[in-house]
């Protein structure tokens, strides 16, 4: 079992974001030690967090990760949704890119 401090730094992410998937159900810690409160993880909690991580980096909400997680299956109209909505933030980039002078 890992403290939340060690788990945190293995993955590279706050100790605050931990407290908030934990608060949001998204991610539970393992065990919770009854003399100190620490929030301990297990080394099998490391697959789940990277899943959630590759999925917020995907621009899916906490919201969105929580839904797709308790189904355990990612939804084809949800990803078609997201992959909708990236294309076109890139195409309003795109035209904002061609109005603004460049400056070197």
């Amino acid at each position: 079992m890992l403290k939340i401090g060690e788990f945190s730094k293995l993955m590279q992410i706050s100790i605050r974001m931990l407290r908030y998937y934990d608060e949001t159900g998204l991610l539970k810690p393992a065990a919770i030690d009854p003399q100190t409160g620490y929030r301990l993880y297990s080394s099998d909690q490391l697959i789940r967090l990277n899943q959630i991580l590759t999925l917020r980096d995907c621009g899916f909400t906490i919201s969105e990760i929580s839904a797709m997680m308790g189904s355990q299956s990612l939804s084809p109209a949800l990803i078609e949704a997201k992959q909708k909505e990236i294309q076109q933030i890139i195409a309003a980039l795109s035209l904002l890119s061609l109005r603004l002078p460049w400056r070197g």
